[in-house]
């Protein structure tokens, strides 16, 4: 392959054409080449990429976060129907870093969708230090929708200190209405 083209296939998620969006969508997804999430994390923290491309950009790189684990050589059955959800990626790579440096930037990000795709990405990456930023957008956040995931990503990535939001939404439940 060519792994100067990645840059070029991103750009894709710029385009207008509904068709190419998709397109680039379906070439990006589950990627695990390592000029890939570079080439997402860039139009990630674009200024002059549109929100709707650095949104879509940033949901594709947060599934890049970690690989499934390596085919361990055992037969995993003859009905997979019946067979328990898909091996969760597990396995850190040469990535996982950009992936989450992206996810941290994109929480900054000056769209509130953008800032809301990437609270919903820190639960899908697990991002372990993404704690920190999470609390500080919860006392400024006065929308209950971005509250309730700012506490489901607090609650994926067990961080330590989100106990004390938790248990004042219990105290307090008006903390989840309107401001």
């Amino acid at each position: 392959g060519r792994p100067d083209a990645w840059p070029q296939i991103a750009a894709g998620f710029t385009n207008r054409n509904p068709a190419i969006r998709e397109g680039t969508f379906f070439a990006m997804r589950e990627t695990f080449s390592p000029e890939s999430p570079d080439a997402l994390a860039k139009l990630v923290v674009s200024a002059e990429a549109p929100a709707s491309a650095r949104l879509t950009a940033l949901n594709t790189l947060a599934e890049l976060h970690r690989m499934a684990p390596s085919w361990s050589g055992r037969w995993w059955g003859t009905q997979p129907v019946l067979r328990e959800k898909p091996t969760p990626k597990s396995e850190i790579w040469a990535k996982t870093a950009v992936v989450h440096d992206a996810i941290l930037a994109a929480l900054r990000d000056t769209d509130e969708s953008v800032r809301r795709a990437a609270i919903d990405a820190v639960a899908t990456a697990r991002h372990p230090s993404a704690g920190p930023a999470l609390r500080q957008m919860w006392s400024r956040e006065s929308s209950v929708e971005v509250r309730q995931s700012i506490l489901r990503s607090l609650g994926a990535t067990k961080d330590p200190e989100a106990s004390a939001i938790a248990s004042s939404v219990i105290a307090d439940p008006g903390l989840m209405n309107e401001a």
